[in-house]
């Protein structure tokens, strides 16, 4: 990212400023040469900056995010591969900031279309509304890649596995890649793709698709609830980039559905689909769960009452992340940090990891609110004698923990089976 002084009469520019961060616009001052704007990097908070039209000097005016010092951060860089079709591409690849490239790290594939010119944004931890916060889980030791995707008119499915795929054979052959632990996640468009990804490769150990299109015959018919537009104009001209209609093309729109192919599906599935869904009906997301589980695939469909598009609601999104945390294996980082709540803490929650041999915990207060987290195996688990709340224990257990835990505890409904445990 470059900030130039241009001259009209000479049709030239004078380079001002240059470096790997993304800048703000300047804002001058009524009545002087000040100005002041931010710059960001994935590592730099975008804080307020004090300079001069010419931009020989500036000073930093703000500190916003002192308390990220503390943590275990997480570095960008632009990778490059090419796609199956001979494109050459690039993607962002975060990596943590304590990253070893003797070791090997799963990884969390994120995309939708172009994203590598984000490469410099920071972004805070926070409880997103639709994607993976890549803050959070660097910091726990996950690579993340989001590749950019090129599409070909027609094979909106097909484009997309021919960029991501070789993509992230070229990481796996860099040899830091747990290529046996890879993840995938994506929303509406980016949804859908993940839906067509693992019906055509096995190479995910879990995948999330959030709002996804699956049956683009069907929804072709349908309209944007939001808006009352016809549906019908996105799959001939635009996103979706089938080129025509059903009755032009209807190999397209049967070759481009995921739902034709979910016999083929092996990659145990999350759905997130809401029932006031304006963008995307939500009747996708019901077919998508519907076929999966009558083919017994291994799935689970989130839908949040009532929300939209994205889960909006702070207790909403919250919960989003909590499910998409249990979708992930753990990291060494995450073991370690078991050790330290189990030194200073007394309460804990225990989750059962979906299709996983792990388990997160939740350290929390007297409050029930939690103050820590992390992910141990699951033996590790019984080696600490959890016990089971209302699952195999006897009347007389039931009752001891029951008296032991009645002053400052509820029992969670959280989930199906929540642990509790006094060390």
């Amino acid at each position: 990212y470059k900030r130039q002084e241009f001259n009209p009469k000479k049709n030239e520019g004078k380079q001002l400023m240059d470096g790997p961060y993304r800048y703000s616009s300047p804002k001058k001052a009524r009545l002087t040469d000040d100005i002041i704007y931010t710059r960001q990097s994935f590592i730099e908070y975008p804080d307020i900056r004090l300079s001069k039209l010419g931009f020989d000097s500036d000073k930093l005016i703000s500190n916003a995010n002192p308390q990220q010092v503390d943590y275990n951060w997480g570095t960008s860089e632009l990778v490059s591969w090419s796609s199956l079709d001979g494109l050459k591409l690039s993607g962002i690849l975060i990596k943590p900031e304590n990253f070893d490239p003797s070791k090997k790290y799963p990884m969390i594939v994120n995309f939708y279309e172009k994203s590598s010119n984000g490469l410099h944004t920071h972004r805070a931890p926070n409880p997103g509304r639709s994607s993976i916060n890549y803050s959070f889980y660097t910091s726990r030791g996950y690579l993340i890649f989001n590749p950019d995707v090129y599409y070909r008119v027609g094979y909106p499915g097909e484009s997309a596995f021919n960029c991501v795929i070789p993509g992230i054979t070229s990481l796996i052959e860099k040899g830091f890649v747990d290529k046996d632990n890879i993840g995938v996640q994506g929303h509406s468009w980016g949804g859908y793709q993940v839906a067509y990804l693992v019906t055509k490769t096995d190479i995910f150990k879990a995948a999330e698709s959030g709002a996804p299109v699956v049956n683009m015959v069907s929804a072709y018919g349908g309209i944007r609830w939001d808006t009352g537009l016809s549906r019908q104009f996105q799959y001939e001209h635009t996103q979706s980039r089938l080129g025509g209609n059903p009755w032009e093309y209807p190999q397209r729109y049967f070759e481009n559905s995921p739902i034709y192919n979910i016999d083929k599906i092996n990659t145990p599935l999350l759905i997130m689909h809401n029932d006031k869904d304006g963008h995307v009906p939500w009747y996708q997301g019901i077919e998508f769960f519907m076929s999966l589980r009558r083919l017994s695939k291994p799935s689970w469909l989130l839908n949040y009452n009532g929300a939209r598009h994205w889960p909006l609601k702070m207790q909403n999104r919250k919960a989003y992340k909590l499910k998409k945390r249990e979708w992930t294996a753990p990291t060494e980082d995450m073991l370690r940090d078991f050790q330290m709540l189990a030194s200073k803490y007394r309460h804990f929650e225990i989750f059962p990891l979906v299709y996983s041999d792990y388990s997160l915990v939740l350290a929390i207060d007297e409050t029930e609110q939690p103050i820590g987290e992390t992910i141990i195996p699951a033996e590790e688990v019984e080696l600490a004698d959890l016990r089971p709340l209302g699952v195999n224990a006897s009347p007389a257990e039931k009752l001891a923990m029951n008296n032991a835990l009645a002053e400052n505890t509820q029992i969670s409904e959280a989930v199906d089976q929540s642990y509790k445990v006094l060390s």
